[in-house]
């Protein structure tokens, strides 16, 4: 049979097995639709917008399940899959189902004017997680004496959500006042970072709270409070963080270091974060060091940046400092091989998510052994690995075909993982 022909027969095969896969999704049927498209690829190869949809199913049946974690998590993964989500996200949002307020609350947050509008109608609603959402629905200027209250509510993402509204409502004495209030003395870190972050649209009036927010006992607030600080009052704010520079390295100086130094590439000075950064790259804590390493990928490429990575990928053993270090490395023009051993190392170096999270790297840029040791990882026992091996393969591959598996997976957040994944690698510009 000449090659012709067999390419004509089987052009002629995937046209009813791609239309039976579209026949499946549309009865909402997934192992089906699952089953008629490995029957298609074999005829026809991939087709990532056909995946998608797939992808897209299941994440709208799992938003209508039982659990309502796991609605949760389908919803967020719907809201993080870009334009290709955005159909199914809509429609759950002005549907029925268990998922409406959750969908709601994810469209508010990128702006929907409807979906805002819908949720302030759960302001009275039983269900205390509805009327938590019904917050994201209030007007910061019509709704400010409500938002004023929901600030102090039981419900700790009321208090969340109220805490990021009242951010507009700059230069309002009353709201910076609960803010700090709220960034003081609220149990939850999550509500006082939603505060702290809010506080820093406030200018030079927030400065005492926010500077009292550098020791919280939260690191995340901490983190949030450098930000905030340096957003509310540039040059006060190196003032309070320049002496972090002056001790010896920890979490909050080199993350104060990191932002610093992405305000110098805006033509702002360094302030010595940059020596900073580099001599944490000798701390004692692991941890530290790889907490550098992710923060000096903010400077510019430079032969010296490149020798003192070299160095401290050297005499690096920790694997979790190495893989950061070496992926800074990895930028640097000149290094790529170096880089690409140290990763190839932690690759087949047994550790599990060490070599997982290698294997990523090298995949994002195509290395084919890295690959196949991602698909491999979707058979491991651990379901943690499996759906960060599938969420590697869909989005930094961009190999969704070989994460599809995944979706068949008995674990429900492997399956919704992979499925966010693939559904965002169909977006027409991944």
């Amino acid at each position: 049979m000449s090659a012709i022909v067999v390419a004509v027969w089987l052009g002629a095969c995937a046209g009813p097995a791609r239309s039976a896969t579209s026949t499946a999704l549309e009865r909402g049927s997934l192992v089906e639709a699952l089953d008629e498209y490995d029957r298609m690829r074999q005829l026809d190869g991939p087709d990532r917008e056909l995946l998608g949809r797939i992808a897209a199913l299941l994440l709208e049946q799992e938003a209508g399940g039982a659990d309502r974690e796991l609605r949760r998590q389908a919803i967020q993964e719907l809201a993080g899959s870009g334009t290709a989500g955005e159909p199914v996200l809509q429609r759950i949002a002005h549907g029925d189902g268990a998922s409406r307020v959750i969908a709601l609350e994810a469209l508010a947050r990128r702006g929907d004017d409807r979906a805002a509008l819908e949720l302030r109608s759960f302001a009275d609603d039983e269900d205390a997680d509805a009327r938590a959402a019904s917050v994201l629905g209030m007007d910061p200027e019509e709704d400010r004496d409500a938002l004023l209250e929901a600030i102090r509510w039981p419900n700790a993402r009321a208090r969340e959500n109220a805490a990021s509204k009242l951010a507009a409502l700059v230069p309002d004495g009353e709201a910076r006042a609960a803010l700090e209030e709220t960034s003081r003395v609220d149990p939850e870190p999550a509500v006082r970072g939603a505060a702290v972050r809010a506080l820093g649209g406030y200018g030079p009036p927030a400065l005492v709270a926010l500077r009292e927010r550098l020791s919280d006992p939260v690191p995340s607030v901490r983190m949030a409070a450098v930000d905030a600080l340096i957003r509310a009052d540039r040059d006060q704010a190196w003032a309070a963080l320049g002496s972090l520079f002056e001790t010896p390295p920890s979490s909050q100086g080199i993350e104060a270091a990191r932002l610093m130094l992405v305000r110098a590439r805006q033509g702002d000075e360094d302030r010595g974060a940059r020596a900073y950064l580099l001599s944490a790259l000798r701390a004692g804590e692991p941890s530290l060091r790889a907490q550098a390493g992710v923060a000096l990928v903010s400077l510019e490429p430079s032969d010296d940046l490149r020798r003192v990575l070299s160095e401290a990928l050297g005499r690096e053993d920790d694997p979790g400092a190495k893989l950061s270090i070496a992926r800074a490395l990895l930028q640097q023009e000149g290094a790529e091989d170096e880089a690409r051993g140290a990763l190839r190392g932690l690759m087949q170096s047994g550790l599990e998510m060490s070599a997982l999270q290698a294997a990523g790297v090298l995949a994002e840029r195509g290395d084919d052994e890295a690959k196949a040791i991602l698909a491999a990882f979707l058979r491991r026992p651990d379901p943690m690995l499996r759906r960060a091996a599938a969420r590697a393969l869909a989005r930094d591959a961009m190999r969704p075909d070989d994460a599809r598996s995944a979706m068949r997976d008995h674990d429900a957040q492997v399956r919704i993982g992979a499925a966010g994944a693939i559904l965002a690698a169909s977006n027409e510009d991944a």
